[in-house]
């Protein structure tokens, strides 16, 4: 039916106009999470190679993003580990943990906390580092900290006291 009308002018206005709209858009996400994985970049280039990292970012409230924490992992790859990776300790993807890997959580309960900011940080897995965003105006604006045992992770890079 589409197909068999004949296109007017207006169609080409409003397309037009919804492009534009689309674009705009698509040009604010893309400065934002540029500038978010060159912060990224920029820290994970200072850590010592084979550094165990985990990833505290997300998105602004409101946000058409989801899984922006991805975008400072893929600043570790070939430098640094992202301990907190679910895919390995999930059994579900060709890249699977042992027990007591210095790599990677073999946990997904592990990573899962480590995610969202509650996991307690035991002994074994020292030393570690957080790389979160330490301005709440500016989230593209990353920072990086060791974390001690017994401190759980956080967002913003408050420390919160152990249970």
């Amino acid at each position: 039916m589409l197909g068999g009308s004949k296109p007017r002018k207006w169609h080409l206005a409003g397309f037009g106009i919804c492009a534009a709209v689309f674009f705009a858009f698509l040009y604010q996400d893309t400065g934002w999470l540029n500038r978010l994985e060159e912060n990224a970049e920029e820290l994970a280039s200072k850590l010592a190679p084979g550094t165990r990292v985990i990833v505290m970012i997300e998105a602004p409230a409101a946000s058409r993003m989801e899984f922006v924490d991805h975008a400072a992992e893929r600043a570790c790859i070939g430098h640094c580990f992202s301990y907190a990776n679910y895919e390995p300790s999930s059994r579900q993807f060709r890249v699977r943990v042992r027990e007591g890997s210095p790599v990677v959580a073999s946990s997904a309960d592990d990573a899962q906390d480590m995610a969202s900011g509650q996991y307690e940080v035991q002994d074994q897995d020292l030393p570690i580092k957080q790389i979160y965003q330490c301005d709440e105006k500016d989230l593209t604006r990353l920072c990086i900290r060791d974390l001690a045992a017994g401190e759980v992770n956080g967002r913003i890079g408050d420390a919160r006291p152990s249970r």
